[in-house]
This record gives structure tokens, sequence and C-alpha cells, in this order.
């Protein structure tokens, strides 16, 4: 009989810590601590997820160019949309970005290369509380990568899988794993890094394939945080195109950009973000075996979310 009450017992705790952690929280626990106090305005953190399915739209916009005689510059736009499926609980989530993204290429009339490339999918990414302190993330990204001229398959999968141990709560998050980018120049690259917040207006990310150091300049309680940071990443893709001889080729545009950048994040996931910067080792490379070299050149990115 005791152990019958005592199963009962650790299957309504177990219950109860999946759908209460808000109010066991806010409660007085068994040693008599008082209840917590209340956070200044100022201090109330900005809520980053909607209570509902529908997470927002995300609106992006580029544009890279030099001045110099071997020029090429790209224009894109990119289309998304975010959705969150809870997985038993809110620590355990599903979500699926649906996006559609489309470049303009002009690298002059010298160079073979298309002038439209597409890029569309979705992403799936889940992250899974493992046990306290212990997450494992994992995404998994198919998409069509094409001039929409090719008649080669252009489907291609990305993603990563990352375990994150918060090795101090709240301070520090370190990770280990791998990501694979399915491009031709970079296939797969180890996923090692830090999460580091000394404070409450400094983060160091230490992440690829994007690291930044990241500064808060201004916060309105709840409501919006606003952070400027710089960052150096990878940039361009592969792609399936149809050459302007009628073959059938693999092309990857490839760049490493370096950006000082701000973004606003605001109550329920919304805010936009906006970034300056300069590209460099800009290449673009056929599997066939052609490969040209370009000046580096300024960029500008923008974006939404509604």
């Amino acid at each position: 009989m005791n152990s019958l009450i005592c199963q009962l017992v650790r299957r309504a705790l177990h219950a109860a810590a999946l759908t209460g952690i808000a109010v066991c929280l806010m409660a007085i626990d068994s040693v008599g601590q008082e209840p917590e106090v209340e956070l200044a305005w100022d201090d109330q953190p900005v809520v980053r997820f909607r209570k509902s399915m529908f997470q927002g739209v995300i609106l992006s916009g580029g544009y890279v160019s030099d001045a110099g005689d071997n020029a090429l510059s790209i224009a894109d736009y990119k289309v998304s949309a975010r959705l969150a499926v809870p997985l038993g609980s809110f620590q355990n989530l599903l979500v699926l970005t649906p996006s559609f993204r489309q470049y303009f290429v002009n690298a002059g009339d010298a160079i073979d290369v298309p002038d439209r490339l597409y890029e569309t999918g979705v992403s799936l990414f889940t992250r899974y509380q493992w046990k306290p302190g212990l997450s494992i993330l994992a995404m998994v990204s198919p998409q069509l990568r094409t001039d929409f001229e090719t008649e080669d398959a252009s489907w291609r999968l990305s993603g990563f899988g990352v375990i994150a141990w918060e090795w101090i709560p709240e301070v520090l998050t370190v990770s280990f794993g791998a990501a694979y980018l399915g491009r031709d120049d970079l296939p797969v690259l180890p996923a090692v890094g830090l999460d580091w917040r000394p404070n409450a207006d400094w983060r160091l990310e230490l992440m690829f394939p994007r690291p930044r150091l990241m500064r808060r300049i201004a916060k309105n309680g709840p409501l919006s945080e606003t952070w400027a940071y710089a960052s150096i990443a990878p940039g361009g893709n592969t792609f399936n195109v149809r050459r302007s001889d009628g073959r059938d080729d693999e092309l990857t545009l490839g760049d490493i950009r370096t950006m000082l950048g701000v973004e606003q994040i605001r109550d329920g996931g919304r805010g936009w973000f906006a970034e300056l910067g300069l590209a460099f080792a800009r290449t673009i490379e056929y599997e066939s075996g052609d490969e040209y070299d370009f000046d580096a050149g300024m960029f500008a990115n923008v974006g939404v979310t509604f």
C-alpha cells in the first residue's frame, strides 16, 4: 500500500512540474522563503514568444556591391513565417519556418552566371529539455536552391544537432555538435561554442556560424529592448543552375561578412534589425571548375518581424 501511494505521489508531482512551472516559481517553498519580489519595470524581461501557434511573419532584404573594376552585386529579399507547436510542454517545442528567398545577381556580361536565383523550403527546429540545465537542439532544413531553369534535382538539405549545457545558470552555456550546410565549399563543420552573459547589458555568443558580441543600449521594461552588436559570418550558398551553353551545373556563391548591427526585440517576438558591413573573399565557383574572384564590397541588411 505504501509503495502504491508513493508511486501516485511521484506521478502527481511530475505532472505538476510540467504544467505548473510558473506557479511553482512564485510560491513559498518548504523552508519558509518569502515570495519573490515583483521586478521593477526596467528589469522585467521581454517575452520573445506568443502564446499561440502563429509566431509571426519575417520580411528581410539586403544588398552587397563594390565599385571596383572586378564588380559583383547581389540583392535579395526573403519572406518567411514562424509556427510553434508544443511537444507536451513549452519546454519542448517544434518550430516550423517556411520561407522563400530570391537573389538578383549582376556580375557583368563577361561572367556566366544566372541573374535570378531562388531558395525556398522549410526549417524544422526542436528543443528538448533532457534534464535540468541540459538541452538538445536540432534543426533540419530541406530547401530547393535553383534558377528554375535547370533539369537537375535541386533539393538540398542542411541542419545541425547540438547539446547545450547551462554550466552557470543564466550566465554561461556551452554547446557542442555538428552543422551540415548543404554547400559544396563548406559541407560539414563542428558546432562548438558558448553563450556568456556576464550581466544584463552584455552578451557574447561564440556560436557558429554567426558569433556575436552584443551590448544592450536601450530597454523599455517588458515591452522592448534594443541591442547593438558586432559579428562575422560566412555568406552565400550552393544552387543548381543552367549555364548559358545549356549545361547543368552547381554554382556556389561565397563570401565572409563582418558587420555592425542594431536589433530591437519587442513583446511577442516582434521587432526589427539593420546591419552594415564589409564582404570579402567573394567568389563564384562552378562544380565543373570555373571560378571567379571579386573585390571586397559593402553590404547592408534590414528586416522586420510582425
